[in-house]
């Protein structure tokens, strides 16, 4: 008995499998702790996407009211945005999952790419165009990116 004092962990596996569940037990702990990981670090990534590029938008905004800016000035502000969104959403999801990376930060691009395209389409009543493509392209690619990234960057030690 004191051998199990010592080390509850076996103590509870062997309750488990006197009860004769469990390797489906363990199975669906760890497939759904996986399915956690991975929504967490989807909607955590998709939060930054949205905090980012929200900042970065109403930073710009106070300094357009306060000066005049060229048209092209802008395109370049809310390309800016966009880069650093995409980025930062791909590299904190897969900072967060450790794993595969490209998928990842893929997955997370284009979520944030249709969560723009539905504002983009719905505030600003603008339509399917060319240089919307080009920005809905570069949030899903510069998101891969940094998901490769977040992946290969070197850990923290604590």
């Amino acid at each position: 008995m004191a051998y199990f004092r010592e080390k509850p962990h076996i103590m509870k596996h062997t309750d488990d499998a006197l009860k004769g569940d469990f390797f489906m037990r363990s199975q669906n702990t760890a497939e759904t702790s996986a399915a956690q990981r991975y929504l967490k670090a989807f909607l955590t990534g998709l939060l930054a996407a949205g905090v980012i590029m929200t900042g970065i938008y109403m930073l710009f905004a106070v300094v357009a009211a306060m000066t005049d800016l060229p048209s092209a000035f802008l395109m370049g502000i809310v390309f800016l945005g966009i880069i650093a969104a995409g980025f930062f959403s791909g590299y904190i999801a897969a900072r967060l999952t450790g794993n595969k990376g490209l998928l990842t930060g893929f997955v997370n691009g284009l979520a944030a790419a249709v969560l723009f395209l539905i504002i983009s389409v719905c505030l600003f009543s603008s339509g399917l165009s060319l240089m919307l493509g080009i920005k809905l392209f570069l949030l899903v690619f510069l998101s891969a990116c940094g998901g490769i990234f977040g992946v290969n960057s070197k850990k923290v030690r604590r």
